[in-house]
């Protein structure tokens, strides 16, 4: 693949601005692709704070929130984990219609972590709704703070090595994220906005909903 020195984007590329996911193509097409759509965690997904920090949140924000105690990795913190509304919907649909993976800024060890948790939060295994929840946060494949550039601006994300790496069409790969310039193709990102824990936040709900079609 030829690269455009100024740009550093993929030359002769037509980049899709949008992305729908047709429920019913999805069912008879046996030719479509899945998309690779990639989940960033922090302010997109989840709200992750240092535990010291916890109380400077409203308690009815912090029902939901998970203690992640790092065990691995003595270089984490110990940080409290809101769960952004929608989240487990959101991963349960990308699980039946897409390939969802996590492409996020933390390390691997705090990532997996965090899913495992989740996952566990779920409730009983045995449960079918419940299962199908906990199922939703395993088995992600994962880019962390590793695949990341770091820059003056953050660390930034490429979609353009992802694809590459997973020998995925550059169309076909996409990341939900609330910070589209810290990504290589912002027109591939589904943009939300930024999440602070608060209960009331649809911003998952509303995406699932421009995302699949019937």
């Amino acid at each position: 693949m030829n690269f455009c020195p100024k740009t550093k984007k993929p030359l002769n590329l037509t980049e899709l601005e949008s992305l729908t996911i047709d429920l019913k193509k999805t069912e008879k097409d046996l030719s479509y692709t899945r998309p690779l759509i990639c989940l960033n965690l922090h302010q997109t997904l989840m709200y992750i704070i240092k535990h010291e920090e916890e109380s400077l949140l409203p308690d009815n924000w912090l029902i939901n929130a998970i203690d992640i105690v790092p065990c691995r990795d003595e270089d984490e913190e110990h940080c409290v984990v809101i769960p952004r509304p929608g989240m487990t919907e959101l991963l349960i649909a990308l699980k039946k219609y897409a390939s969802p993976m996590i492409y996020s800024t933390e390390s691997d060890a705090f990532i997996e972590e965090v899913m495992v948790a989740f996952s566990i939060d779920q409730g009983d295994p045995v449960d079918t709704v419940a299962f199908e929840k906990s199922r939703a946060y395993m088995d992600l494949y994962t880019w962390s703070q590793l695949q990341c550039v770091n820059t003056n601006d953050g660390y930034k994300k490429s979609l353009v090595t992802l694809a590459e790496c997973s020998k995925n069409k550059i169309n076909d790969v996409w990341i939900v994220d609330d910070k589209p310039t810290l990504v290589d193709l912002p027109a591939h990102v589904l943009a939300v906005p930024s999440f602070f824990g608060d209960p009331e936040d649809r911003a998952l709900f509303k995406l699932i909903d421009k995302l699949f079609i019937y």
